[in-house]
Protein backbone atom coordinates (compact mmCIF):
# COMPACT_ATOMS: atom_id res chain seq x y z
CA UNK A 1 0.00 0.00 0.00
CA UNK A 2 3.37 2.71 1.07
CA UNK A 3 4.01 1.91 -2.63
CA UNK A 4 1.04 3.03 -4.25
CA UNK A 5 0.71 6.17 -1.92
CA UNK A 6 4.16 6.65 -2.67
CA UNK A 7 3.70 6.31 -7.11
CA UNK A 8 0.19 8.29 -6.20
CA UNK A 9 2.62 11.30 -4.98
CA UNK A 10 5.01 11.00 -7.51
CA UNK A 11 2.18 11.25 -10.06
CA UNK A 12 0.93 14.70 -8.73
CA UNK A 13 4.47 16.64 -8.61
CA UNK A 14 5.63 15.54 -12.02
CA UNK A 15 2.00 17.01 -13.19
CA UNK A 16 2.43 20.20 -11.19
CA UNK A 17 6.04 20.48 -12.15
CA UNK A 18 5.13 20.10 -15.99
CA UNK A 19 1.89 22.09 -15.51
CA UNK A 20 4.79 25.01 -13.52
CA UNK A 21 7.38 24.95 -16.30
CA UNK A 22 4.56 24.87 -19.15
CA UNK A 23 3.44 28.08 -17.93
CA UNK A 24 6.87 29.47 -18.40
CA UNK A 25 8.13 28.08 -21.13
CA UNK A 26 4.91 29.59 -23.23
CA UNK A 27 4.67 32.81 -21.22
CA UNK A 28 7.38 34.55 -23.53
CA UNK A 29 5.97 33.48 -26.68
CA UNK A 30 2.88 36.11 -25.80
CA UNK A 31 3.63 39.53 -27.40
CA UNK A 32 1.38 42.71 -26.20
CA UNK A 33 -1.87 43.23 -28.68
CA UNK A 34 -2.92 46.99 -28.90
CA UNK A 35 -5.76 46.70 -31.77
CA UNK A 36 -8.57 46.45 -29.57
CA UNK A 37 -11.92 48.85 -28.81
CA UNK A 38 -14.04 49.58 -25.58
CA UNK A 39 -17.17 50.36 -27.10
CA UNK A 40 -19.36 50.89 -23.61
CA UNK A 41 -18.58 54.24 -21.81
CA UNK A 42 -21.11 53.59 -19.29
CA UNK A 43 -19.67 51.11 -16.62
CA UNK A 44 -16.41 52.52 -17.42
CA UNK A 45 -13.77 49.48 -18.47
CA UNK A 46 -9.75 50.11 -18.65
CA UNK A 47 -7.44 47.77 -20.10
CA UNK A 48 -4.41 47.03 -17.81
CA UNK A 49 -2.90 44.42 -20.20
CA UNK A 50 -3.65 42.38 -23.57
CA UNK A 51 -1.52 39.52 -24.75
CA UNK A 52 -1.53 37.27 -27.67
CA UNK A 53 0.23 34.27 -29.25
CA UNK A 54 -0.44 32.52 -32.28
CA UNK A 55 -3.55 30.86 -30.85
CA UNK A 56 -4.60 32.31 -28.17
CA UNK A 57 -4.33 35.06 -25.35
CA UNK A 58 -5.96 37.11 -22.46
CA UNK A 59 -6.49 40.16 -21.40
CA UNK A 60 -6.55 41.89 -18.02
CA UNK A 61 -8.53 44.72 -16.83
CA UNK A 62 -10.71 46.59 -14.55
CA UNK A 63 -14.58 47.60 -14.87
CA UNK A 64 -16.16 50.38 -12.33
CA UNK A 65 -20.18 51.18 -12.00
CA UNK A 66 -20.29 54.85 -13.42
CA UNK A 67 -24.41 54.35 -13.65
CA UNK A 68 -24.90 55.49 -10.47
CA UNK A 69 -27.10 52.17 -9.97
CA UNK A 70 -26.80 48.77 -8.71
CA UNK A 71 -26.77 46.19 -11.36
CA UNK A 72 -27.45 43.09 -10.32
CA UNK A 73 -25.23 41.23 -13.17
CA UNK A 74 -23.73 42.11 -15.87
CA UNK A 75 -21.33 40.78 -18.83
CA UNK A 76 -17.85 41.96 -20.11
CA UNK A 77 -18.18 40.92 -23.90
CA UNK A 78 -14.87 40.34 -26.00
CA UNK A 79 -16.00 40.08 -29.43
CA UNK A 80 -12.80 38.56 -31.42
CA UNK A 81 -12.36 39.52 -35.15
CA UNK A 82 -9.66 38.10 -37.27
CA UNK A 83 -7.14 40.34 -39.40
CA UNK A 84 -9.65 40.20 -42.74
CA UNK A 85 -12.86 41.74 -39.95
CA UNK A 86 -14.23 38.41 -39.99
CA UNK A 87 -16.28 37.13 -36.63
CA UNK A 88 -14.19 34.50 -34.71
CA UNK A 89 -15.81 34.67 -31.78
CA UNK A 90 -17.23 36.10 -28.29
CA UNK A 91 -16.17 35.62 -24.80
CA UNK A 92 -17.76 36.83 -21.63
CA UNK A 93 -16.67 37.58 -17.68
CA UNK A 94 -19.94 38.00 -15.52
CA UNK A 95 -19.86 40.48 -12.86
CA UNK A 96 -22.69 40.22 -10.09
CA UNK A 97 -24.04 42.69 -7.57
CA UNK A 98 -22.14 45.60 -9.17
CA UNK A 99 -22.86 49.01 -6.72
CA UNK A 100 -22.29 52.26 -7.94
CA UNK A 101 -18.24 53.23 -8.05
CA UNK A 102 -17.37 50.06 -7.29
CA UNK A 103 -14.46 48.23 -9.25
CA UNK A 104 -14.20 44.39 -10.64
CA UNK A 105 -11.25 42.92 -11.87
CA UNK A 106 -11.66 40.96 -14.47
CA UNK A 107 -9.81 38.10 -16.72
CA UNK A 108 -10.71 36.67 -20.08
CA UNK A 109 -8.83 34.05 -22.12
CA UNK A 110 -9.56 33.12 -25.38
CA UNK A 111 -8.06 30.72 -27.96
CA UNK A 112 -8.38 31.86 -31.25
CA UNK A 113 -5.97 31.96 -34.45
CA UNK A 114 -5.05 35.49 -36.51
CA UNK A 115 -6.60 37.74 -34.05
CA UNK A 116 -6.92 41.51 -36.03
CA UNK A 117 -8.92 43.36 -33.78
CA UNK A 118 -11.07 42.93 -30.11
CA UNK A 119 -13.85 44.70 -29.51
CA UNK A 120 -14.69 44.63 -25.29
CA UNK A 121 -18.15 45.99 -24.04
CA UNK A 122 -20.01 45.60 -21.00
CA UNK A 123 -23.78 44.31 -21.56
CA UNK A 124 -26.45 43.99 -19.68
CA UNK A 125 -28.49 40.93 -20.79
CA UNK A 126 -27.96 37.29 -19.18
CA UNK A 127 -26.02 35.21 -21.38
CA UNK A 128 -28.93 32.64 -22.51
CA UNK A 129 -30.56 35.60 -24.29
CA UNK A 130 -26.87 36.47 -25.79
CA UNK A 131 -26.31 33.13 -26.84
CA UNK A 132 -29.52 32.05 -27.83
CA UNK A 133 -28.82 29.83 -30.96
CA UNK A 134 -28.96 25.70 -31.57
CA UNK A 135 -29.34 24.93 -27.55
CA UNK A 136 -32.60 26.86 -27.78
CA UNK A 137 -34.13 25.07 -31.27
CA UNK A 138 -33.69 21.26 -29.83
CA UNK A 139 -37.04 20.41 -29.69
CA UNK A 140 -37.89 16.68 -28.02
CA UNK A 141 -37.47 14.63 -31.51
CA UNK A 142 -33.44 16.28 -31.93
CA UNK A 143 -33.06 15.40 -28.51
CA UNK A 144 -33.86 11.88 -29.16
CA UNK A 145 -32.28 11.22 -32.26
CA UNK A 146 -29.22 12.99 -30.35
CA UNK A 147 -29.39 10.49 -27.42
CA UNK A 148 -29.92 7.02 -29.90
CA UNK A 149 -26.68 8.30 -31.77
CA UNK A 150 -24.94 8.77 -28.66
CA UNK A 151 -25.98 5.14 -27.53
CA UNK A 152 -24.98 3.81 -30.63
CA UNK A 153 -21.59 5.14 -31.13
CA UNK A 154 -20.19 5.53 -27.71
CA UNK A 155 -16.74 5.42 -27.12
CA UNK A 156 -16.28 2.17 -26.13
Amino acid sequence: MKKIFRYIIILVVTYILVGVFTYFITKQYYRDFSNYEILTENPQIEITECKTSYAKGYIKGTVTNTTGEIIDESNVQLTIYNKNGEFLGCEYYTIQYFHPQENASFEINFAYKNIGNIEIRVINEKLETIKGGLLNSIDDEMLGYGIITFLLFKPI
